[in-house]
Order: structure tokens, then C-alpha cells, then sequence
């Protein structure tokens, strides 16, 4: 399978999950007010970034000045403002709310500086239940998130400067679909995260900056079954119970400890960065979907009352039932933008990755030590300075996606399982009874192996593009990228 991960970075230090394959956060994860800029690179970016083949999104967040000021903001939307949803007869209630304020300013001024944030959301909402068995009933769609920010920057001398923040989430979800999903059905969300990031920056020179970073964060996601019974899918007609399991999924939690060393100058034309850094990331996870047993109906029980399948995850023990990975990386770059001439520069990059996951039964294969990843940009300025020709070509590495190494441990040889059973095997269950995990042991089924040549996947991405300015202001472009995976 191809990870194609995107990796989001805050203040140069990663917001990724490794486990998940996104963002910590369930949205953003930060105030609004607290974030000063976002970029997204989506090709051709510098060598410094990596971790992903797909896109880097990175953001900046805000610092106080010497002057004190703050600001507070509030947003509501409620039921009459939104659109009558397809299939149902009525507008279901609606309420949102999101309110929040700032407040940043000197300590000591021009030397000691602080900007801290609050957020608040908080969502009540319902949809309607259009299956026969209830039908017009309303469910509950409830969210509540609360975000922190504080952030302080202090400069120790004139060329230093140390800053501080942390940045937390907590986040709860009740959500029912509606639907085919009867009342009471769905997945209740806890997504809390908390991250310290500590950034010590030293201007050498006014060519010349150092600058390290030491970053902590502490997640936690967890997803669990509403209706913590059997699962039962009615095509067509309705669909109860829970599919998640009794032990839930997710991150419980995921642990990340990273840091980061960076130089960079300018001379004659050249603007060279370079650096390198560590990541130690250890993870629990939980999973047994299906474990609660789940019957699948082709229709409506008056026409269907007999299921044509019946699947159920089995694990003797909660232990069994755990992964708990362990990734440690490291990384190194070199990065030069090169202004040849007025109008054409060159950006030449070079970054090595090198991962080693561990902790997990089943995946015995050695470190993909071959993790060389060159980068080439061009950008041309055509005469009379108003069209712009860029091109590039780089490779990229994509880490570990821990989801799916976990496979090789949870669904091995000695992890747990997922028994499909047709009507006519001998140890189909009555509805609605389950069947003991102890009968199933020697029941047929499916088991994840590791392959000997399994390696970090990456992509080859080369593009090339014309922009130019018209009157007024006024841009158009036209870009042809190619992307070449390998997994």
C-alpha cells in the first residue's frame, strides 16, 4: 500500500502523528488568533522538510509586541440559517458557537515578550433518522473543543533570542449520523493533545544564524463505540450496534520527542541552510473491530430475517489485542538557493532519512538505509520582468505510517483476527447470540505478514511552469507536474 502522508509543521516542529497519518489535532489544533501565517508546499520543497511525498503545510504563530493588546471574537450559527438536508422532511436543530480573545504584550520591553490565546467551540447538533425501523427520530451530533496557546520570548543578549510555548487541545465528539444509523448508534471522540516547544536562535552575523530546537508532545485519540453491542447491517434499511469493538482505537497515547540543529548564511549570491535532527516516538494502540460480533442482512427483517453473514474479531486477551510501536529517526540536509545571475536561481538540495521502528512482533526487517533524497529547482525571470518560468525535480522519502506496521503484530500469526462465517458453517450463531472466541480458534482466517524486501516507500515528483503578470495586477500560470510512487 502507498503512504502518501501530508506533514504539517508549527514553528518549524512537526504536528504529525505518526500513528494516524495526519495532524495530531482533529482540526487545526490551534486558536485562530494564535497563528500568524500558513504556507503549503505541495512540490519542490526544500530539502530541509521531509517525512512525506506528498505536501508539507507549514505555520507560524504569533508573538507579543511592546505594545499590550488584546482582542476577543465570537461566531454563532444556528438552526434557521442552514438548508433542509436531502432525504428528510425537516430542518434538524442546529447550534454552533465559537468564542475565544487574545491577549499579548511586553514583560519587559524590547526584551521579554508574551501572547497567549483562548478558543472555545462548541457544537449542538442533530440529524434525522431516515431508516423504517425510526423513521424522523433525531440524533444527537455534540462537540465541545477547547484550545490553549501561550507563547514568551525573551532575548537573553542582542543576537539571542530563546522562546517558549505550549500549545493544548481537548477535544469530545458524540457523533450519531443519522441516516441509515439508528438513534443511539455511532462513535463517541476523545482527542486531547499537549505540546512544549522550546527554540533557541542566535544571529552570528548579520549572514549568519544558528538556531536548535526541542519539542515534546503528548496525544491522545481515542474512538469507541456509542452502542456498545452487537453489530447489526440491514441493507438498504438501518444499521445499529458497535464496529469499533470493546477496546476502542486509537492512540492512548502517542508520546513524541524531537529535536532539531539548523545553520544557515548568506554569501555571494548563495543562501545555504543546513542541519539535522532526532525523533523518538512511542505509541499504545488498541484495536479489535468487530469484536463485539456483527450480522449482515440483505434488507428489511420482514423480508430478510435471516443474515447471509456473520464476522467477529477474536483476541484472547486485551494484550493481544495491543501494539505499542516504537520509531526512532534521524535526519540530516543541505540546502542552497543559488542566485546565478539577477534573474535565474537555483535551488540545489540534498536530505538523508534513516528509520528504525521496533516493538513490534512480526517486523523483523533491517533499517532502509538507502534514503538519499536530491532536490533541483530552477527559476527563470524572463525579459521585461514580468513572466517567470520554474521547474524542478527531487525525490522524496515517505516515514512510517504506524497504523499499518501494527498490522504485522495485530492481525500476525499471534495477534487477533477477524472470522467471516457464511449460514451453512456449523458454527454460525443464532441472532442475535455471539460466538466464544475459544470456538474460533480454529476457525480459517486471514494473516498479515511482513515481506522481506518491505522498505520506506517513495516518490520521484518533477514539475514545470510558466506565471506571468498582467495588467492590473493580475496573475495566470500554468504548471505540468508528474509524480512516480513506489511503495
Amino acid at each position: 500500500q502507498m503512504f502518501w502522508g501530508n506533514n504539517v509543521i508549527v514553528d518549524g516542529a512537526s504536528h504529525f502523528s505518526k500513528w494516524r497519518g495526519a495532524a495530531r489535532t482533529f482540526y487545526s489544533g490551534y486558536p485562530l488568533e494564535a497563528i500568524k501565517e500558513v504556507q503549503v508546499l505541495t512540490s519542490q520543497f526544500s530539502a530541509e522538510y521531509g517525512e512525506a511525498m506528498a505536501s508539507v503545510t507549514s505555520a507560524v504563530t504569533q508573538s507579543g509586541t511592546n505594545v499590550l493588546h488584546g482582542s476577543a471574537l465570537t461566531f454563532a450559527q444556528q438552526t434557521v440559517f442552514n438548508d433542509i438536508p436531502a432525504f428528510t422532511p425537516e430542518r434538524p436543530p442546529f447550534g454552533l458557537q465559537r468564542f475565544g480573545a487574545t491577549l499579548g504584550g511586553a514583560l519587559v520591553p524590547d526584551r521579554t515578550h508574551f501572547f497567549t490565546s483562548y478558543e472555545g467551540r462548541r457544537q449542538r447538533g442533530h440529524a434525522i433518522v431516515t431508516s423504517p425501523a425510526q423513521n424522523g427520530a433525531l440524533t444527537t451530533n455534540n462537540q465541545d473543543e477547547h484550545l490553549f496557546f501561550a507563547k514568551l520570548d525573551h532575548k537573553t543578549s542582542v543576537r539571542d533570542l530563546l522562546s517558549a510555548r505550549y500549545n493544548g487541545q481537548r477535544f469530545r465528539w458524540r457523533d450519531e449520523p443519522g441516516g441509515l444509523w439508528l438513534a443511539g448508534t455511532g462513535t463517541d471522540v476523545q482527542n486531547d493533545v499537549h505540546t512544549a516547544l522550546v527554540t533557541s536562535t542566535r544571529l552570528i552575523s548579520d549572514a549568519a544564524m544558528h538556531q536548535v530546537r526541542v519539542q515534546f508532545s503528548d496525544y491522545t485519540d481515542r474512538k469507541t463505540d456509542l452502542s456498545p453491542s452487537v453489530y447489526v447491517a440491514r441493507s438498504g434499511y438501518s444499521i445499529q450496534g458497535g464496529l469499533i469493538g470493546p477496546y476502542g482505537i486509537g492512540a492512548t497515547p502517542e508520546r513524541t520527542w524531537e529535536a532539531a540543529d539548523t545553520f544557515s548564511y548568506s554569501v555571494r549570491g548563495h543562501a545555504v541552510k543546513m542541519g539535522g535532527g532526532l525523533k523518538f516516538v512511542s505509541v499504545e494502540n488498541r484495536s479489535l473491530p468487530q469484536g463485539r460480533g456483527a450480522y449482515f442482512f440483505a434488507g428489511a427483517p420482514s423480508d430478510h430475517p435471516q443474515p447471509f453473514l456473520y464476522t467477529q474479531g477474536i483476541a484472547a486477551t486485551e494484550a493481544q489485542a495491543t501494539a505499542s510501536p516504537k520509531s526512532a529517526a534521524l535526519f540530516a540536509f543541505a540546502q542552497d538557493s543559488w542566485r546565478v545571475r539577477p534573474r535565474l536561481t537555483l535551488n540545489l538540495g540534498l536530505r538523508y532519512d534513516l528509520e528504525r521502528v521496533r516493538n513490534i512482533v512480526g517486523f523483523a526487517v533491517p533499517a532502509d538505509r538507502n534514503n538519499l533524497q536530491p532536490r533541483l529547482g530552477v527559476a527563470w525571470e524572463l525579459q521585461p520582468a514580468r513572466t517567470v518560468v520554474r521547474g524542478g525535480l527531487g525525490v522524496y522519502n515517505q516515514q512510517h505510517l504506524l497504523y499499518f506496521i501494527n498490522r504485522v503484530q495485530l492481525e500476525g500469526a499471534g495477534g487477533t483476527s477477524i472470522v467471516t462465517l457464511a449460514p451453512d458453517s456449523p458454527l454460525f450463531p443464532a441472532f442475535p447470540n455471539t460466538v466464544p472466541a475459544s470456538a474460533l480458534d480454529a476457525a480459517p482466517r486471514d494473516i498479515q505478514r511482513l515481506a522481506s524486501e518491505f522498505r520506506n516507500p517513495y516518490s520521484i515528483q518533477a514539475t514545470a511552469g510558466i506565471e506571468r503578470v498582467l495588467n492590473r495586477g493580475i496573475v495566470v500560470g500554468a504548471d505540468v507536474v508528474y509524480l512516480r510512487g513506489h511503495d
